[in-house]
């Protein structure tokens, strides 16, 4: 089982806690009156709900990139029950042991936890959404209260199971790049094999960071080369991908391009984030 070693807290971060507690409920108050008149919302389409839910959202945001929070991760179940399940990267799979998931020596596949929504399918589902969570490579998980949302409107909007694997952020201990990427293909290749579902029934889909995990296993299934050479497929391609907001550009300018866009302000996405991840 992985753990992440204890984090023993800075001075900074106890500070900030400090004050994001103290100043909560006047913030909140704040919010819920100012965002009454439509005029004051973010859009004029928006609702009410949908204004002080982005502002609320943006506060525990904020909070989580300043203190750098490590979204607690275990694989044992815990609330998710059955949901939730361990895959376990194939021993030998070509498909782990090539090209770019091979070119840091320190970064091997690991175990990985990952949730099903809206329930664990009955039987081997004939067609699946292979949903990856968002935040920047650094923030949420696969759970629930971490990243439920998504996947379970996803799941009811298209009436097919959805697998959330709860992959690798590089906050975390031996898991910078490749280890996402190296999660993402040990998930695939789990429905694959496992469960037997046909590529052409597997829909790949990201949001966010999430969306730049799906184009990156897309690449890599279609354009992966070892040692300078081509290599043919070890895999087949799957039926679809959807990409939600997908994070594209990883240049040293995204922060910049961040906070200097127009709808800044609609947003609760900041610089200081993508600078972190």
């Amino acid at each position: 089982m992985n753990k992440q070693p204890p984090i023993m807290p800075t001075l900074r971060a106890m500070l900030y806690t400090s004050f994001t507690l103290t100043t909560l409920p006047i913030r909140i108050l704040g919010i819920l009156i100012y965002y009454i008149p439509k005029v004051t919302r973010p859009h004029p389409a928006w609702t009410y709900r949908q204004a002080i839910g982005l502002k609320i959202f943006a506060i525990w945001w904020n909070y989580a990139t300043a203190v750098e929070y490590r979204t607690p991760k275990t694989l044992t179940p815990g609330r998710e029950g059955q949901r939730f399940v361990v895959i376990d990267p194939p021993s030998n799979h070509p498909a782990l042991d090539r090209g770019i998931l091979r070119s840091v020596p320190s970064i091997h596949p690991n175990p990985i936890g990952a949730v099903w929504y809206p329930s664990t399918p009955s039987k081997p589902p004939s067609r699946v959404i292979l949903h990856f969570h968002g935040g920047a490579y650094v923030l949420g998980g696969a759970r629930r209260k971490q990243n439920g949302w998504g996947p379970r409107i996803l799941s009811q909007y298209m009436n097919i199971p959805v697998l959330q694997p709860q992959y690798r952020l590089s906050v975390e201990e031996n898991a910078s790049f490749p280890a996402a990427l190296q999660d993402g293909i040990t998930a695939y290749v789990y429905l694959l094999d496992t469960l037997g579902v046909a590529p052409k029934n597997i829909i790949l889909s990201g949001d966010s960071a999430g969306g730049n995990l799906v184009l990156a296993m897309l690449r890599y299934l279609t354009e992966e080369v070892d040692a300078g050479v081509p290599v043919p497929l070890p895999l087949p391609l799957p039926g679809a991908g959807l990409l939600w907001s997908p994070w594209v550009d990883l240049t040293d300018r995204a922060a910049w391009k961040v906070d200097g866009h127009p709808c800044r302000g609609n947003d609760y996405l900041t610089g200081r984030l993508v600078e972190w991840g």
